[in-house]
């Protein structure tokens, strides 16, 4: 009889253990989830506070070396000045509403306002060269914004499909922010941040079109990130307008 208890009493006790252990890893494996969840969510945080940039570029493509400036304000605007062999060849202004060329050097201007295509530049853009996780119109995104999944490598991505395409945020396994994926109305472009400087901010871009396998690496020299840039774009009256086709022509593609 006593035997047949402690049998019983034994049993017991390593069914409330096992279930016990059961819970306790259970437990441990939610909580570890909602620790990666939060980390990530502050890494995607982080990301949010790049909203100005004023920095000098350059990119060497098919041996000629094309340098200018860039200014970029989150929810507003691109603008960039190219210079070609010394001399502002043109310059460029994107917001959702309006894109804008101009051409110093011949006195023109394209404007590509009604453009589809054209209008979801401006947010796609945003999000590219400030190297920030970016949603239109919303000032802080977080990961209900976004389908997250783990990826191969450990790493996390973040998707999320706008208006004017599709973005693929993708953070490394410590969870840095390393690349983005992006279609901007039917055009695929992949965008590795492989340099960055003290302040966790790229200093080169790798910019790959799948397509046609083509790249370029787009180079900020001492990026201003702290001050907000004084952004113009008025068309001068002696400017004459041109169709795209005639910019085009006129920059030999």
């Amino acid at each position: 009889m006593t035997g047949h208890i402690f049998k019983k009493t034994s049993l017991a006790l390593f069914l409330l253990c096992l279930t016990a252990g059961l819970w306790s890893c259970s437990t441990q494996r939610g909580g570890g989830r909602k620790k990666e969840a939060q980390l990530l969510q502050q890494a995607v945080h982080e990301t949010q506070q790049s909203r100005w940039l004023d920095t000098r570029w350059s990119v060497e493509t098919a041996g000629v070396r094309l340098k200018g400036q860039l200014k970029v304000i989150a929810d507003s605007c691109v603008w960039l000045s190219a210079q070609f062999f010394g001399m502002e060849a043109a310059r460029v202004f994107i917001t959702p509403e309006e894109t804008k060329i101009l051409m110093p050097m011949m006195k023109q201007y394209c404007s590509l306002d009604d453009l589809p295509e054209a209008q979801g530049l401006s947010s796609g853009l945003q999000a590219i060269l400030l190297h920030r996780i970016h949603i239109p119109g919303k000032e802080e995104a977080t990961l209900d914004d976004f389908t997250v999944e783990k990826d191969d490598a450990g790493g996390w991505k973040l998707s999320r499909d706008e208006s004017f395409g599709h973005l693929c945020y993708h953070f490394d396994k410590d969870l840095q922010f390393v690349r983005t994926e992006a279609e901007l109305s039917g055009q695929a472009v992949n965008v590795d941040y492989s340099g960055f400087d003290d302040g966790g901010f790229p200093t080169t871009l790798r910019l790959e079109t799948p397509a046609d396998g083509k790249s370029i690496v787009l180079t900020y020299t001492r990026p201003d990130r702290d001050t907000r840039p004084d952004i113009k774009m008025n068309v001068p009256a002696t400017y004459t307008p041109v169709p795209l086709a005639g910019v085009l022509k006129s920059i030999g593609l």
